[in-house]
């Protein structure tokens, strides 16, 4: 937030450097003035100009330091193969947009990041991906909606439980149905 205050600054006062020279030395007979904000004001030339943009910008930066805040949750779960020891060797968690890693007993937790506009939560979108030999993949909604199978053979749904306070989120375990890991590239 601070690089945008900074960018923005540099863009603005850089400039008016040439605008204050170029005003000082160089007679202009265009100009500009009225009330803003409780003050007379009145300017002349490119000087002018330069500070309707900078009100103007000043306005629109405002607004949008103010229209977004983040919050950092944690996402716990579990993924049952019963059939193969070490299912970190043929599956991948994304969270998109960063790749996430699972542990050899199928479970996992990370950190997602969570955009907050007033009172409404931007989760996003996890990708539970079986190796591409084995052709499976699911996609789970972090928002209060069910998750639903694209074409990894389990459940209809994955259940998903929220803890507000601690800003956690529970992955109930995902069960996977039958595959032949002789036929899936780890």
């Amino acid at each position: 937030m601070n690089d945008l205050l900074l960018q923005s600054c540099i863009l603005i006062f850089l400039p008016m450097i040439p605008a204050v020279i170029l005003f000082r030395f160089l007679d202009s007979t265009g100009g500009g003035g009225g009330a803003f904000a409780g003050w007379q004001w009145k300017f002349s030339g490119a000087f002018a100009a330069y500070v309707l943009v900078f009100f103007m910008l000043w306005a629109a930066i405002q607004g949008q330091l103010k229209s977004r805040d983040v919050e950092v949750w944690t996402v716990r779960g579990n993924v049952q193969a019963s059939q193969v020891r070490n299912i970190a060797n043929f599956m991948a968690i994304k969270s998109v947009p960063q790749m996430l890693t699972i542990e050899a007993d199928g479970s996992y937790e990370f950190k997602v990041i969570v955009g907050r506009h007033g009172d409404q939560l931007e989760f996003p979108r996890i990708i539970l991906d079986l190796s591409r030999a084995c052709a499976g993949f699911r996609n789970i909604k972090l928002d209060d909606a069910p998750g639903t199978f694209v074409s990894l053979p389990a459940g209809p749904e994955v259940k998903i439980r929220r803890l507000d306070a601690v800003r956690s989120i529970e992955i109930a375990p995902i069960v996977l149905g039958p595959f032949d890991p002789g036929k899936c590239a780890g």
